[in-house]
């Protein structure tokens, strides 16, 4: 299917969404079109630039979503991310031949110097996107935030007040504790191996610095797949549920993670990070 096609499909959409909404609000007591009522239609971001945010010292999985990115996301500009893991992360785009992204501990200096909308994908660590939000009030308005929800509750509640003033679309937020279980992986396990792998294939590409310890206790220890589950929610892969929710001292609802098409979503990961046979 070529671009085309995809802008076909998307105005078919548009097209149904208008005409259930319009029948909805026409013939309320056939209880159809309620969720167009009263909403826009969802914007087209397909083709707009995408920021990941990742924290592996808190996360080490969320490497896996930096891989995810460099195969399956061509707008992928930039991997944000403390500086000592940035050669870890540049490693492994290289490995992925994406030597176009930038690898940055500053996340303004990417979104200032984009025009027009932004994909922002965070994940563990909120700090970056809440330096944007409270120093470049023009630029959040400018960006469309997949967050996983920060394990502090007042960052989360920080974040939401930033990212509810006027002109700042409504985020999408990822709890950690959604599918917990599904969604843990423990060393052994296939996507915890293939964690490992992709560090490996690229050792050889670059010289990878990693804190010391790390590795020894990622390799130990059971990784969470919310990042990637981040990530393709911010695609618009059909793997995330989210529906409007309230939240404690918020006055607008954000959209939040409800429930995961678990075994499909895993099944696009491998796929997605998967080492390519030679």
């Amino acid at each position: 299917m070529d671009e085309r096609d995809d802008d076909a499909s998307w105005d078919e959409l548009r097209r149904e969404w208008e005409a259930l909404a319009a029948l909805g609000e026409a013939v309320p007591e056939l209880g159809i079109g309620s969720g167009a009522q009263g909403s826009p239609f969802p914007e087209d971001l397909r083709r707009c630039p995408l920021v990941l945010c990742v924290a592996p010292e808190e996360d080490p999985a969320s490497l896996l979503a930096v891989v995810a990115a460099a195969r399956r996301v061509p707008e992928l500009i930039a991997v944000v991310v403390e500086s000592q893991y940035a050669s870890m992360v540049r490693a492994l785009l290289t490995a992925c031949d994406r030597r176009d992204v930038t690898v940055t501990a500053r996340a303004a200096d990417v979104v200032t110097a984009v025009d027009g909308r932004i994909r922002w994908v965070g994940t563990d660590n909120a700090a970056p996107l809440l330096s944007v939000c409270e120093g470049f009030r023009d630029v959040a308005t400018r960006l469309r935030v997949t967050q996983v929800v920060p394990a502090n509750a007042s960052s989360v509640g920080v974040l939401l007040s930033l990212l509810s003033a006027e002109g700042v679309p409504a985020p999408e937020l990822v709890p950690r504790s959604l599918c917990a279980r599904a969604l843990t992986v423990q060393p052994g396990e296939s996507l915890h191996l293939l964690l490992g792998r992709n560090l490996l294939a690229c050792a050889g590409l670059a010289a990878i610095e990693v804190p010391e310890g790390w590795w020894a206790r990622t390799a130990k220890s059971p990784i969470r797949l919310t990042a990637a589950l981040a990530l393709s929610a911010a695609i618009e892969l059909p793997y995330l549920d989210s529906d409007l929710l309230e939240w404690p001292g918020q006055n607008r609802m954000p959209w939040t993670g409800v429930d995961v098409h678990t075994d499909a979503f895993i099944q696009w990961l491998h796929q997605a990070v998967a080492i390519p046979r030679s």
